[in-house]
């Protein structure tokens, strides 16, 4: 019995080994469509959609706080048509939206950073005039680059086998300006759209199972 239990213990804790070993390289999945992203995080999500923020309140050179992300922008874009939150009558061109949204802008090497107040397994949102007609931005993924391609107005969004806390968007050439509205954030582990429990009871047997081998080590001694 004990040479079975010894086996198992010894399994498990290879598992728990290569767990930790993958975890460390994240894997992200993207997604153009909203329905697709939402489906995937199986309705495990919390929201933004910049309703309930002052209208006009920037975030150049500061940092503003919303309920699950921070923003802010310290580069040398000082124009009060960008890194705003915008009027649903929009007085930005970069809010195609008809509602209140976050209009940012970057110039090259600059970063926009959504910082998230807790470590999250995906981010999506509804996108206007990213890369509008020539490559501007690409997205950062915590160290990890994503391209959205040219002319992006309408969904993106990333999930990742790994959390991330924060999601930027980068600048690589002048005069990037950008609209963001209906941001949907998952903080649960997300595999083929179920969350996934972190592996402790695998651990916890392992521990368990450990102890009673060395009891058993012990009396035979």
């Amino acid at each position: 019995m004990w040479g079975n239990v010894k086996r198992i213990l010894l399994s498990v804790l290879a598992s728990a080994s290569v767990l930790s070993l993958t975890s460390a390289h994240a894997a992200l999945t993207i997604f153009t469509d909203r329905s697709a992203y939402l489906s995937a995080l199986g309705g495990s999500l919390v929201e933004e959609t910049f309703d309930s923020i002052l209208v006009d309140t920037h975030f150049r050179n500061t940092t503003v706080q919303f309920d699950h992300f921070s923003v802010g922008y310290s580069g040398v874009i000082r124009s009060s048509t960008f890194n705003f939150i915008d009027a649903g009558a929009p007085n930005s061109v970069n809010n195609t939206f008809g509602s209140t949204a976050l209009v940012g802008g970057v110039g090259p090497g600059e970063p926009l950073t959504f910082a998230l107040t807790s470590p999250a397994y995906a981010f999506g949102g509804d996108w206007a005039r990213i890369n509008d007609t020539v490559a501007r931005s690409v997205f950062d993924v915590a160290g990890e680059q994503v391209d959205p391609g040219l002319d992006l107005d309408g969904f993106f969004g990333v999930v990742s086998t790994t959390a991330f806390s924060t999601f930027t968007v980068l600048g690589i050439a002048f005069g990037e300006g950008f609209g963001l509205d209906n941001v949907a954030i998952s903080f649960d582990p997300i595999d083929n759209g179920r969350p996934v429990p972190v592996p402790a009871a695998g651990l916890l047997f392992a521990g368990g199972a450990f102890a009673a081998y060395r009891r058993h080590k012990a009396k035979r001694a």
